[in-house]
């Protein structure tokens, strides 16, 4: 059996697992819980990355950018955004955001070789803070695939950069405001077998489930909307980019959503 047979005959049990194990909302959120727990062992801190590639400077140089846009977006836009503004707000910072992005997969710890596949993602939010602080924040992070010990492994658990930035949303953070993600253009291995074709890498089905299933991130209240803008662009070609909504990741995949 070649690579792409064994490719396939794996991405086809994956999909009638999928399409399977549906089963309302409560089982999804279930599922998702128990995911985000299984794979606590296999994530190391961005902070811990830098130390471990000598890129603590790139680390404190992407910090800095990132406090830029938020000082940028506290000084035009304010800290009480209307709605609109919030869209304002995102169009603004949209291409610094994925320059972030791209920067970011300085940190991803991966087994391929002799080119890591590197993926890299930033998220502008805004903060519940006290009065005449900045409510603006930017995060950044990137893909990992380690065992246990740390070290990038074929057969470790893959964290993506997006769940690093999800990881990382705490009691403090009132909204996602938009999601960058930088990558090689590629299908992952569930909607391959559905036929779509990728421009850009957008969130991998482990990702689209958490952001609209983690109870604590899309309850009642969600922190990320289902109208949070997702923002996707190829590493090999800038000018591909896709703009998405978190709502409609699932569909664009050729899979269904579970509402109750």
């Amino acid at each position: 059996m070649n690579d792409g047979e064994r490719f396939d005959e794996e991405g086809s049990k994956r999909v009638r697992q999928e399409e399977t194990l549906r089963l309302g909302l409560p089982f999804m959120r279930e599922m998702v819980r128990q995911r985000n727990e299984e794979r606590a062992p296999y994530r190391i801190s961005l902070a811990e990355r830098a130390r471990s590639l000598e890129s603590e400077e790139v680390l404190l140089e992407l910090k800095e950018q990132a406090k830029m846009m938020a000082d940028k977006l506290n000084k035009m836009i304010g800290n009480e955004p209307t709605r609109e503004q919030l869209v304002e707000a995102r169009d603004l910072v949209r291409p610094e955001l994925l320059a972030l992005a791209r920067g970011a997969r300085a940190f991803s710890v991966h087994y391929r070789r002799p080119e890591p596949f590197r993926v890299g993602a930033a998220m502008l939010v805004l903060r519940k803070v006290a009065d005449g602080e900045n409510p603006w924040a930017v995060m950044f992070d990137a893909n990992t695939k380690v065992d246990k010990s740390g070290g990038a492994s074929k057969d470790g658990k893959a964290w993506c950069a997006e769940q690093y930035l999800m990881d990382r949303i705490d009691e403090s953070v009132a909204q996602v405001v938009t999601i960058a993600v930088a990558g090689e253009a590629r299908t992952d291995d569930v909607s391959v077998l559905r036929g779509v074709q990728q421009i850009t890498l957008t969130p991998c089905a482990m990702c689209r489930d958490r952001l609209v299933y983690d109870e604590r991130l899309a309850g009642e209240v969600p922190i990320i909307p289902k109208q949070t803008e997702v923002v996707t662009q190829d590493v090999n070609n800038l000018g591909l980019q896709k703009l998405q909504q978190v709502g409609d990741l699932h569909r664009f995949h050729g899979e269904s959503v579970e509402v109750d």
